[in-house]
């Protein structure tokens, strides 16, 4: 029998972009995020 389990990192990282609006700065955002992590929060200033 085979038990597989799908993990990720735990770790925790900030990445921070520029933008002119919260509709600019989403897909930028995303564009930073590697592979195989998730976005968990985002914050705005």
């Amino acid at each position: 029998m085979q038990i597989t389990g799908i993990i990720r990192p735990s770790e925790t990282r900030e990445i921070t972009v520029e933008a002119e609006d919260y509709q600019d700065g989403r897909p930028k955002l995303e564009e930073q995020i590697p592979d195989g992590w998730q976005l968990i929060q985002i914050k705005t200033s």
